[in-house]
């Protein structure tokens, strides 16, 4: 009885089991036969554009895949070897935000464009911290970057340096470029960064004899009469026979001629009868003079009083005692000459010194000293 029992149960476990793989079977027939009508043209055969490989394990054993998934789970058909399923373009929906998309059998791969990374190039690259600009300020912005480059740099990466001189800055002055900037070499006369500014040279008083008259660039000197050069620094020689005394020339001419003949003739020279300002150029002139007993000099009254002929202010006089003016012999005398020689008596006169002046007729022929300014 207990072997009878056995044996039905037996019996039923592999009748269950028989069942079981022939429902398998046919199942995966009829999925089969669904898969491969979809997957042919009008003539009934494979579409090649529209399928994808499939891996076969064992001879009864399939397993369907697609995009290296399982197109089923762990389905059991007869093994097919050949292409069954459509490959997906997955570029069609644009997963690269910044890059191209390249589709290829079962997946896609993204080239980026510069400045992106990421599997979808999705992720900004920060290229400020390679420092790429070298004289210059980096700023990153997405997909990119830009450089502010500091004073006397340009280019992408602040990598050339400006040529400032073709702008030509130094106004006055020859440039210098190098570098990151220039410098300006200024010309005689000018100063400042750019050599705009001109320079005072009448501050430093270069004029040494003169009148300083600062110009654009420079300054000129206005010599006093008797210096010349640059600097006035050089003074004028007198001509031959002429003798020097306070920016002056002096000359005793011996030839007895009238006052009014000897301030012809003086002028001839370029000068006058001489005028004396002080003690000093008194005893200049009377040094000078060692002929005759009276010299003419360029003193001459017109009845209001006693005048230079070249123009200088009557404030010094040296006349002797007595003069001018004390004459009981003439009344007049309008002219006053020198004494070139001490003591004596002249015409019931006494003479005065070497040196002191004397009232005398106009007329009288004497010789004379001229006086001209160097």
């Amino acid at each position: 009885m207990l072997r009878m029992m056995t044996s039905s149960k037996v019996c039923w476990v592999a009748l269950g089991c028989g069942l079981l793989v022939i429902a398998s079977v046919v199942t995966a027939a009829v999925l089969a036969s669904l898969l491969i009508s979809k997957g042919k043209d009008n003539e009934g055969k494979p579409d090649v554009d529209d399928i994808v490989k499939v891996s076969a394990s064992p001879s009864w054993w399939t397993t369907f895949y697609k995009d290296n998934r399982s197109a089923f789970p762990t389905s059991t058909l007869p093994h097919f070897s050949s292409t069954l399923f459509k490959d997906v373009n997955e570029c069609v929906a644009r997963p690269c935000g910044h890059g191209n998309c390249v589709n290829y059998p079962g997946g896609y791969r993204c080239t980026c464009f510069p400045g992106w990374t990421g599997q979808n190039c999705q992720q900004d690259i920060n290229e400020c911290t390679t420092n790429p600009c070298q004289h210059g300020r980096c700023e990153n912005y997405a997909g990119g970057y830009s450089c502010t480059c500091f004073t006397g740099w340009t280019g992408n990466n602040c990598q050339q340096d400006v040529n400032e001189c073709v702008a030509r800055p130094c106004g006055h002055g020859n440039c210098v470029n190098y570098p990151g900037g220039y410098r300006c070499t200024c010309l005689p006369g000018w100063t400042g960064q750019n050599c705009q500014q001109d320079i005072n040279e009448c501050t430093t008083n270069p004029c040494q004899h003169d009148r300083c008259e600062n110009y654009a660039g420079g300054y000129s000197c206005i010599c006093f009469t008797g210096w010349t050069g640059k600097n006035c620094q050089q003074a004028i020689p007198c001509q031959g026979g002429w003798s020097e005394y306070n920016n002056h020339c002096y000359k005793l001419f011996k030839d007895k001629v009238s006052w009014s003949t000897a301030n012809e003739r003086c002028k001839q020279h370029g000068a006058n009868l001489a005028s004396v300002t002080s003690a000093d150029e008194n005893n200049f002139i009377a040094r000078l003079i060692s002929d005759g007993d009276l010299v003419w000099f360029g003193l001459k009254t017109d009845g209001n009083g006693w005048k230079w002929t070249d123009g200088s202010q009557y404030t010094y006089n040296n006349w002797a005692p007595g003069e001018p003016g004390q004459s009981f012999v003439l009344q007049s005398r309008k002219c006053a000459n020198m004494y070139a020689k001490d003591g004596g008596w002249y015409f019931l006169r006494a003479w005065g010194e070497k040196g002191e002046w004397n009232e005398d007729e106009c007329s009288c022929h004497r010789p004379y000293v001229c006086k001209t300014p160097k």
